[in-house]
């Protein structure tokens, strides 16, 4: 039951941000009671390492990373000790709790701790099993975040030896083509894109890719057509999901199966008891439903807003500030509290020269999302724009703190410490900028789900 429920319960889709479960949603409740069953089987089956690992991919789905990390740590001590086979995929999980812990945290130390603990693990997982795609895959996920492409680039090129359609694979190839200074290597990015959408029709991240990448190389009217092309794969996925929610008998089954107890009553006892606590049921998920629905839209809705925010930007990169700003109703019409809905607004309004409402617009993103990295570097640019120094220089070394290899925080940086007059440090700001240009890909490389 343990491992049927897991089943049961959606995982995020590829590229979707883990808040995409919504707390009140069918996915949410899904994913509650799988963790809920495998609680109840684990301490009944001691020495059962998949079991922990499936509870532990579970609790990443459901952004629980610390009990992920505990449940994959509990597997690997069962394999260590019984010296079992399932010991390079134990590694593995481990190696991914640590891997989104340290992209979670704001410490630094923090931060380094987990990187070197998930980099440990997932080169003893491909040591102990040399044809695992998904720990190639991870182990390459955690090269880039360190910034070592070449090692990334040599775990890409195994992962997808091992299996030449993964789509994680594909995806950080993509990534890694795509690096600022790619020169020859651009239309193997655009290749690797393409190649994606092949073998992922149904997928939204390759677009997404090979809409940057066009902007990049090809041309802003070929970006913008596979925008569209995004938005309306969204629209037919987000009517198919719907449609799908109305038919879906899970729930009605789960209520009748969680309802039978011990074989203390005769068989009309029990089926009376089964047919009650239906009821019971759907009434309480009734009350639940008509008591999240301010929720729902916003799960159903958020990838179609940013595949307008997506097309907005497209627009700003364009020169159509008009167009941007349409784009950006669209979205704030789908999700009004987001903060890139706002952050995007807030470019439209530095695209026009409007520095105070661009200004405004950042603050109220980082009251949102007060670690939005993109949102602190604008924050930073509107005050420069508007004569205010020392604020500007304050909010970019914030981001520089924040995330030290981001080169377009340094190259503000330098330009805001020039004005200041501060020459050495803004010389230093530049060199630093300069040497983390390369290390910036044209396209996300977002975390995939297990």
């Amino acid at each position: 039951r343990a491992l049927a429920t897991a089943a049961a319960a959606p995982a995020p889709a590829p590229a979707r941000a883990q808040q995409d479960l919504v707390p009140g949603s069918s996915a949410w409740g899904a994913g509650i009671r799988a963790h809920t069953v495998m609680k109840c089987a684990a301490p009944l089956s001691p020495d059962d390492a998949p079991l922990r690992l499936v509870a532990a991919n579970t609790c990443y789905n459901m952004g629980w990373i610390e009990e992920g990390i505990e449940l994959a740590e509990e597997a690997l001590a069962i394999e260590e000790r019984e010296d079992g086979p399932m010991l390079p995929r134990c590694c593995l999980y481990a190696g991914i709790g640590h891997q989104m812990r340290a992209q979670k945290t704001n410490s630094r130390i923090d931060k380094e701790s987990a990187n070197e603990t998930s980099l440990r693990l997932l080169l003893r997982s491909v040591s102990l099993d040399d044809n695992d795609h998904l720990a190639f895959y991870y182990l390459a996920l955690q090269y880039m975040y360190l910034g070592l492409l070449n090692e990334a680039m040599d775990a890409t090129r195994s992962c997808l030896a091992a299996r030449a359609e993964c789509g994680g694979g594909l995806r950080l190839a993509t990534a890694l083509w795509s690096c600022a200074c790619a020169g020859p290597r651009a239309p193997r990015a655009l290749a690797a894109a393409r190649l994606a959408r092949h073998h992922y029709p149904a997928a939204d991240w390759p677009l997404w890719a090979l809409a940057a990448l066009q902007l990049t190389w090809e041309s802003g009217e070929a970006a913008l057509a596979t925008g569209k092309e995004l938005l309306s794969l969204l629209n037919s996925a987000e009517a198919e999901a719907e449609l799908d929610a109305d038919h879906n008998g899970y729930t009605e089954l789960d209520a009748l199966s969680d309802s039978q107890h011990a074989d203390t009553h005769s068989n009309r006892d029990a089926a009376s008891i089964r047919a009650e606590s239906a009821g019971v049921y759907r009434v309480e998920r009734a009350l639940s439903d008509a008591a999240s629905s301010a929720q729902r839209p916003r799960a159903h809705h958020a990838p179609r807003a940013r595949a307008w925010l997506l097309l907005a930007d497209l627009c700003l990169r364009l020169g159509r500030v008009s167009a941007a700003a349409g784009c950006v109703s669209e979205a704030a019409a789908l999700t009004p509290f987001s903060h890139l809905v706002l952050y995007t607004r807030g470019r439209v309004h530095a695209a026009s020269g409007e520095w105070q409402e661009a200004r405004q617009c950042f603050q109220n993103a980082l009251a949102i999302h007060p670690t939005h990295l993109d949102s602190i570097v604008e924050l930073g640019a509107a005050y420069y724009n508007l004569g205010w120094l020392r604020l500007a220089e304050k909010s970019l070394r914030e981001a520089a703190a924040l995330e030290p290899g981001r080169a377009d925080t340094w190259r503000r940086l330098a330009l805001v410490l020039a004005a200041l007059g501060e020459a050495g440090a803004a010389a230093d700001a530049a060199a630093a900028a300069l040497q983390l240009h390369p290390h910036a890909p044209a396209v996300p490389h977002t975390h995939l789900p297990l």
